[in-house]
């Protein structure tokens, strides 16, 4: 607990602004990692879950981490570039009445964004 309050504490702006020593201090919190695979290692073998399933779950995890990532950039691409007049896939969507529609939702795009992701995903 006291290793993560120190590393998330704001010294920059209580004066500390040493930027190599506050990113020594973030990187101080990477030790905890090693605890933290200990831990997964640890349970793999008191549950005993097969290589092949663990395997698969992690494949599932990246993929669908990397899936939200590519889907917030996209929607991020849509979002940024709708204020002026510049033509983005959200426009295109949703037809020359785009300042007519009712409200188009943070959830809405990112419906969009994720079903464009999901199905150009290699």
């Amino acid at each position: 607990f006291w290793m993560d309050l120190f590393t998330v504490f704001p010294w920059d702006l209580i004066g500390f602004s040493s930027i190599r020593a506050v990113q020594f201090c973030r990187l101080l919190r990477m030790v905890r990692l090693v605890r933290v695979i200990k831990l997964c290692n640890r349970w793999h073998s008191r549950v005993g879950i097969s290589y092949a399933m663990l395997n698969i779950t992690k494949c599932a995890a990246l993929t669908l981490g990397v899936l939200h990532w590519i889907t917030c950039a996209w929607g991020w691409v849509a979002l940024s570039s709708a204020d002026g007049d510049v033509e983005t896939w959200l426009t295109k969507y949703l037809g020359d009445n785009f300042d007519e529609r009712p409200y188009v939702g943070a959830s809405d795009v990112y419906s969009l964004a994720m079903y464009f992701s999901v199905m150009t995903l290699p």
